[in-house]
C-alpha cells in the first residue's frame, strides 16, 4: 500500500512540473512577442514586407518587391490611404483597408531621408551646389597671355552646349486602318479583374506599317467613341464589329525627343547651329595682381556639401 501512495505522489509531482513548464512558455511568448515587433512574410500589394506591432501605430514599409514602385518608399511610414488617416490604427486594420480599397489607390507616406536622395527623386528642392560653385582654389597668379585668333576659334568650337534635358510629355496620337485584317496590336487588359472598366493598353506591335511608338499607350477612342471606361471584353467586341476605315486614338506619355522624332509634339531640341558659341576676338587680358589672385583663391575654396536629413511626404497611386 505504501508503494501505491509513493507512485501516486510521484505522478502528481510530474504532472505539476509539466503544468509549470507550459505555464512558463505561455507567459514568455505572450508578453515578449506581443511587445516586440515581428516581421510578417505576407506581401502587401507590391509594397513589400511591413514591420508591425500590436499597438495602433499603423505600418511601415520595409521593402519594395514589385517593379515600377519607387524604391525610396522603403523605410517610410504609411500615413494616408485615399485621404484617410491610417497611422493610428492597428496592422490588421490597415491590411483590411488595403484589401478593400479599389483602384485608383493613392497612398501617402511620411518619413526622413538624406536631402541629396530626396532631391534626386524630386521630393524636395535641389539645394546641392553646382559644379562651378565647387572649383578648386587658384593658388598662384599665373602670367596670362592674350589668346590668339586660332585659340579663340578652337575654344568657341569646344563650347558646344550639353545634351538638353529630355522631359516626359503627354501624347495623344491617332492611327487609321483602311484595309481589312488584323490590327497588328497586342492589347492588354487594364485592371486585375475582367469586370474592371479601365479599357485596354497596347503591350506590343506585331504588324509592319503600324507605328512602334503605340506600344505602352492606352486606347482612348474608337472612331470617336470613348472606350477607356469599359471592360476589356467590351473593347474587343467593338473592335471586331468595327468596319473600315477604323480610326483609333491613344493616350500616354513618352520622352520628348521620341515624341518629337515621330511628330507628336513640336521639336524643341536646339539645332546644331544654335549650340555653337559665337567667335569672338581675342581680348586684351591683364595678368591679375597677387592680391587679386589671393582673394579669388579664398573665394573659390571647395566646400564639402552638407547632406542633412529632411522630412518627406511622397504619394504614389496604383491604377491597375
Amino acid at each position: 500500500l505504501s508503494i501505491v501512495y509513493i507512485l501516486i505522489f510521484i505522478f502528481f509531482i510530474v504532472l505539476f512540473s509539466e503544468f509549470l513548464y507550459y505555464l512558463f512558455l505561455f507567459f514568455f511568448f505572450f508578453f515578449f512577442q506581443a511587445e516586440d515587433g515581428i516581421r510578417d512574410a505576407q506581401e502587401s500589394r507590391g509594397l513589400g514586407d511591413v514591420y508591425k506591432r500590436q499597438d495602433k501605430y499603423g505600418v511601415k514599409v520595409s521593402g519594395v518587391t514589385k517593379e515600377g514602385i519607387p524604391q525610396y518608399l522603403s523605410g517610410l511610414n504609411l500615413e494616408f490611404l485615399n485621404g484617410e488617416k491610417v497611422d493610428d490604427i492597428t496592422y490588421a486594420q490597415v491590411l483590411a483597408k488595403l484589401k478593400a480599397a479599389g483602384r485608383p489607390l493613392t497612398l501617402k507616406f511620411s518619413g526622413t531621408m538624406p536631402s541629396d536622395l530626396a532631391a534626386q527623386h524630386g521630393l524636395v528642392p535641389d539645394q546641392r551646389p553646382k559644379p562651378e560653385q565647387t572649383k578648386q582654389p587658384l593658388v598662384t597668379a599665373p602670367e596670362v597671355q592674350a589668346p590668339t585668333a586660332e585659340e579663340a576659334a578652337a575654344k568657341a568650337a569646344a563650347n558646344v552646349s550639353q545634351v538638353p534635358h529630355n522631359p516626359i510629355v503627354k501624347v495623344t496620337p491617332e492611327h487609321t486602318w483602311v484595309e481589312k485584317g488584323p490590327l497588328g496590336l497586342k492589347l492588354l487588359q487594364k485592371g486585375q479583374h475582367k469586370e474592371d472598366k479601365y479599357g485596354v493598353k497596347v503591350s506590343g506591335v506585331t504588324k509592319e506599317g503600324i507605328p512602334q511608338y503605340l506600344s505602352g499607350l492606352n486606347l482612348e477612342f474608337l472612331n470617336g467613341e470613348k472606350v477607356d471606361d469599359i471592360t476589356y471584353a467590351q473593347v474587343l467586341a467593338k473592335l471586331k464589329a468595327a468596319g473600315r476605315p477604323l480610326t483609333l486614338k491613344f493616350s500616354g506619355t513618352m520622352p520628348s525627343d521620341l515624341a518629337a522624332q515621330h511628330g507628336l509634339v513640336p521639336d524643341q531640341r536646339p539645332k546644331p547651329e544654335q549650340t555653337k558659341q559665337p567667335l569672338v576676338t581675342a581680348p586684351e587680358v591683364q595678368a591679375p595682381t597677387a592680391e587679386e589672385a589671393a582673394a579669388k583663391a579664398a573665394a573659390n575654396v571647395s566646400q564639402v556639401p552638407h547632406n542633412p536629413i529632411v522630412k518627406v511626404t511622397p504619394e504614389h497611386t496604383w491604377v491597375e
